[in-house]
């Protein structure tokens, strides 16, 4: 899991807030990571835990705020992902009094290659 996240961590460009609760990322991933040499060899995708966990960082990096994934309620990959590529994360979230239900978008270019429902609690510490 922590290369997944300092991978993600490293393919963040950059997080927008142009409402609150709602936040758009830049992700670029460089055909030269590790991961893609068995994911799938001479025809590479971004994983989908990728995906999720830019969602998540978008997400985090927006409010600001220390949280982790508590479940994925629903996730369906409509795009397979294909390095070099940069990708435009949309989320928005509600807190329920106890998680966020985060509603979350993933596009190439104009393609839509994700949706998902994650529930999101808070932690103590802040995101940088």
């Amino acid at each position: 899991m922590k290369t997944i996240v300092q991978d993600v961590t490293q393919a963040c460009k950059k997080v927008i807030t142009p409402t609150p609760h709602t936040h758009t990322g830049s992700f670029t991933f460089d055909a030269g990571l590790p991961v893609f040499k068995g994911h799938f060899p001479g025809h590479p995708i971004v994983p989908g835990i990728y995906l999720l966990e830019c969602a998540s960082r978008t997400f985090q990096r927006g409010e600001g705020k220390g949280m982790r994934v508590v479940q994925v309620k629903q996730a369906k990959f409509m795009a397979p992902v294909h390095p070099p590529c940069e990708i435009r994360v949309s989320v928005s979230g509600e807190f329920t009094g106890e998680l966020w239900k985060v509603d979350c978008e993933i596009y190439q270019s104009e393609t839509v290659a994700m949706t998902a429902l994650l529930e999101i609690a808070e932690m103590e510490d802040t995101v940088a």
